[in-house]
């Protein structure tokens, strides 16, 4: 993993490179200072997701233990797997975020996250004022909150393009809608 290579530093390259375990796949097993590390990998698709909550960065860290999978300990995980998250308040948008790193969007969906910080935030009598994608996400994941809500709310849509619609105008599920409105407000 990327983690294990980077624990060290660079300075800690050249004690690694010397062991078996360590051998590169290409080119000599050797630390030269001068020439630098480059390292590639792969990992599955990672979709960075957040919840905006109208409350504190405490109330929102509190959700985000709740549902990270790591939770408050070992003793106390939390209730979603592949899920990395923390609470902060974003003074730009005026409110708190729960923040969150979905590792494997087949695992924990955006709007299976969403539905949970939903209800931690229903449980504590917050807002719960939408959502924020960062970056890309696959449009399984899409069809995937499509297929949740049709069948949540009993409709009948079968074709792609207003399947994604649907998804993007959910309540506190506008992965785009929220963003557009923010720039466009910023600018009033």
């Amino acid at each position: 993993m990327l983690r294990q290579i980077r624990a060290g530093e660079y300075e800690g390259i050249k004690d690694k490179i010397i062991k078996a375990e360590w051998k590169p796949d290409f080119g000599p097993q050797e630390f030269v200072p001068r020439s630098g590390a480059t390292v590639t990998g792969s990992r599955f698709f990672l979709i960075a997701y957040n919840v905006n909550i109208l409350g504190t960065k405490e109330q929102a860290h509190r959700i985000a233990l709740n549902i990270r999978e790591q939770g408050r300990s070992e003793n106390e995980p939390g209730r979603l797997k592949a899920v990395k998250g923390i609470g902060w308040y974003v003074q730009e948008y005026d409110m708190a975020q729960v923040s969150m790193n979905l590792d494997n969007y087949k695992i924990t969906p955006p709007h299976i996250a969403f539905e949970e910080c939903a209800k931690d935030a229903r449980e504590l009598n917050l807002g719960v004022c939408g959502s924020e994608l960062v970056g890309l996400i696959p449009i399984e994941a899409m069809l995937m909150a499509a297929d949740y809500y049709i069948e949540k709310e009993n409709l009948f849509i079968l074709d792609q393009r207003q399947k994604i619609m649907l998804v993007i105008d959910r309540p506190g599920f506008p992965l785009f809608r929220n963003s557009f409105r923010r720039r466009e407000s910023s600018s009033i």
